[in-house]
């Protein structure tokens, strides 16, 4: 029997990008397959704020629907987590199986994504993750835009603890959506690898990280690498072969630090080319 490698990505806005990410994941099936033995499953979550048209496509592809739960909070980090259940509880997630999380902003350029990312996670024990950094609060965690772990790694330390936001008790934010998940790595000894920035399209002028106290968009990476944060930004595993991309829709609606047009950025995400193209 196959191992399994499970993609949850939490689906609430832009039907384009959902059948996007679709077909790209479609591309990444047969290397990963091939190369490891692994059946990717895609699992579309939507939530009760995902918009009409976004959640029918979700639900087409066999998505998770949790529109009808009150008691959860249409959040990225409660619709991971409670997703995470239902696929335990169901079977379809064993503990020797993996676990990637994508925002609904997130795409791969390359076919060979997952095949490379399980490599890479699966030649080291210790390793707990791989993901995109996200400079936050003077610290680089592994972010939910792009996160390849194991389903025994989140058990461990609960879905509750990888996935939720969490506030200290004065309120202010402790940690952002899977920011616990690097915390608690980090507190038991398990390294986890941020993957490098190869490009960035759309660069901001500014930025409010602590990262750069000055304000500025610009900063190493965690690989040495020189970064510029922006819209539209490319990762991978080593230098010269971009993975995978994060378009960054957020700061497009608050314009906090770009005033780049929401469509101009979202029609070049649309457009990157995936190497050697989608079969």
């Amino acid at each position: 029997m196959e191992a399994t490698l499970a993609i949850l990505s939490v689906h609430y806005r832009y039907p384009a990008l959902l059948q996007d990410q679709m077909e790209r994941l479609r591309a990444c099936a047969a290397p990963a397959r091939e190369a490891l033995g692994l059946e990717l499953r895609f699992h579309p979550v939507v939530h009760s704020k995902s918009d009409p048209d976004v959640a029918a496509e979700a639900l087409d592809s066999g998505g998770i629907d949790l529109r009808g739960r009150p008691d959860l909070k249409p959040s990225h980090g409660e619709s991971l987590a409670e997703a995470f259940l239902q696929l335990r509880a169901e079977g379809l997630l064993q503990d020797g199986d993996l676990l990637a999380v994508m925002d609904h902003d997130t795409h791969p350029l390359d076919p060979g994504l997952f095949a490379a990312t399980a490599s890479a996670l699966l030649a080291r024990e210790d390793l707990a993750g791989i993901g995109i950094p996200q400079w936050h609060r003077g610290h680089c965690y592994l972010h939910p835009s792009f996160l390849l772990t194991r389903v025994a790694t989140v058990e461990r330390m609960t879905p509750d603890r990888a996935f939720l936001s969490r506030m200290w008790p004065d309120g202010r934010l402790r940690w952002d959506t899977a920011e616990g998940f690097t915390a608690w790595c980090e507190e038991n000894g398990l390294p986890t690898c941020p993957l490098r920035v190869e490009s960035t399209g759309f660069p901001w002028p500014r930025w409010d990280s602590e990262m750069v106290p000055d304000g500025g968009p610009r900063l190493t990476g965690e690989h040495g690498e020189p970064v510029h944060v922006g819209h539209l930004m490319r990762y991978g595993l080593e230098a010269g072969r971009p993975l995978l991309s994060h378009v960054w829709t957020a700061p497009l609606l608050s314009r906090h630090v770009s005033k780049a047009d929401a469509q101009e950025v979202l029609a070049a995400y649309l457009a990157e080319p995936m190497a050697g193209g989608m079969g």
